[in-house]
C-alpha cells in the first residue's frame, strides 16, 4: 500500500499521478489523502480491520 499524505486541498501533480498509475498496474493499492486521519482510515480499511468492533 502507497498513502500520498496531502494537505487539506491539495492535489498530486501529473507525475506523482503517473507515478500513482504505474504502481497500480504492479498491483499495489494507492491512495491520497488528506490528513493523518483520513491515512489511518485508508490503512485500517486496506486491512479490513474493524474499529468499531474493537479490532484496533
Amino acid at each position: 500500500m502507497w498513502i500520498e499524505l496531502k494537505r487539506m486541498g491539495g492535489k498530486p501533480t501529473a507525475i506523482q499521478e503517473a507515478w500513482h498509475g504505474a504502481l497500480r498496474q504492479q498491483g499495489y493499492a494507492v491512495v491520497v489523502v488528506a490528513g493523518w486521519h483520513n491515512a489511518a482510515a485508508a490503512i485500517l480499511s486496506y486491512l479490513e480491520v474493524d474499529v468499531e468492533e474493537g479490532g484496533f
